[in-house]
């Protein structure tokens, strides 16, 4: 949920939510965690793998 996100009509962003399985959006600080995680030690073994961070909404 960016301030982009957060600028679109309420209707689109109820659509996102209602297709998600958990009850709210992805924020920056999600995607930075992520990012966090990646950068780190406990990552060391992953490559070339896309690592959703959706709520998922596309599962």
């Amino acid at each position: 949920m960016t301030e982009m996100a957060l600028a679109l009509p309420p209707e689109f962003v109820d659509k996102a939510r209602a297709e998600a399985v958990l009850p709210e959006l992805a924020t920056p600080g999600d995607i930075a965690n992520s990012v966090l995680f990646l950068l780190s030690d406990a990552a060391r073994m992953i490559t070339g793998e896309v690592i959703r961070v959706d709520a998922g909404q596309y599962i």
